[in-house]
């Protein structure tokens, strides 16, 4: 593999859409939830909690 198609490649996949779920959306679940919409794009991201009133706030 020469480092052009290395370099499209890994291009490739930073483009991929992931669909990512957190179970768990206390101190932990949404600051790793932040983390993950702050420094990537096109991902959906999915948390979750059994009172969900504590994290109305992610919701776009």
């Amino acid at each position: 593999m020469t480092f052009s198609s290395l370099e499209r490649a890994r291009g490739e996949e930073k483009n991929k859409k992931m669909k990512i779920h957190i179970i768990g959306g206390g101190n932990l679940g949404v600051s790793i939830a932040l983390g993950i919409a702050k420094f990537s794009e096109n991902n959906q991201i999915t948390v979750t909690r059994r009172n969900t009133a504590n994290i109305l706030h992610l919701e776009t």
